[in-house]
């Protein structure tokens, strides 16, 4: 099947695009308030459409498992867990054939949220590193807490440059890792403030 084939291409540019890119080339925090220019995002954004599309033939069959698992592999995730919530989900609301561009939002939900909470859990551990003994560990987890509760759009962002270098990994785009340092300072300023 044909990168054009793809019925389900606007599902698929919603689920990457929300709360994450804009374009022509931007990362945005989730309530799209504060964005970062970065260079080759926008290159990045289509190669990583052009895959998921790549296996959307899967999902037009109807084998919506082994689109999850393909997807799992492309981006390095375990998908059991996607998978049976997946089928727990379409059981439980009796989806039939039909509401196929909903099935599809909802696999690929499971597989980006996934992803990116390694992606945000990752970042957590690259700051707490940083940040050494001029924080305890109890604190730092309450200063995020606190900061993700009102959505600071700050740490927001560096959530989603730590997704962005992980999307950049699977599509083979290189991505400066400068943005993400520059922006990491700027949080480890705001959590030293709070300390």
């Amino acid at each position: 099947m044909g990168y054009n084939s793809c019925p389900y291409e606007d599902v698929i540019t919603f689920i990457i695009y929300q709360q994450f890119f804009r374009e022509p080339n931007f990362i945005i925090d989730r309530s799209a308030k504060k964005k970062i220019r970065v260079k080759n995002c926008d290159l990045v954004i289509k190669k990583l459409k052009e895959k998921i599309i790549n296996h959307c033939f899967l999902f037009v069959e109807r084998k919506e498992e082994e689109f999850i698992k393909a997807l799992g592999k492309d981006f390095g995730i375990e998908t059991n867990a996607i998978v049976e919530h997946y089928t727990a989900k379409i059981e439980s609301l009796a989806m039939g054939d039909e509401d196929l561009s909903f099935k599809m939002t909802m696999a690929l939900s499971g597989v980006f949220s996934s992803l990116q909470k390694n992606e945000i859990s990752r970042s957590h551990s690259i700051l707490r590193e940083k940040l050494g003994k001029a924080v305890t560990d109890k604190r730092f987890t309450e200063i995020l807490n606190t900061c993700a509760q009102y959505a600071d759009n700050d740490l927001s962002l560096l959530h989603n440059l730590s997704i962005l270098t992980k999307y950049s990994q699977i599509v083979d785009v290189q991505v400066s890792p400068v943005y993400f340092d520059k922006h990491s300072k700027l949080v480890m300023k705001k959590i030293l403030k709070l300390v």
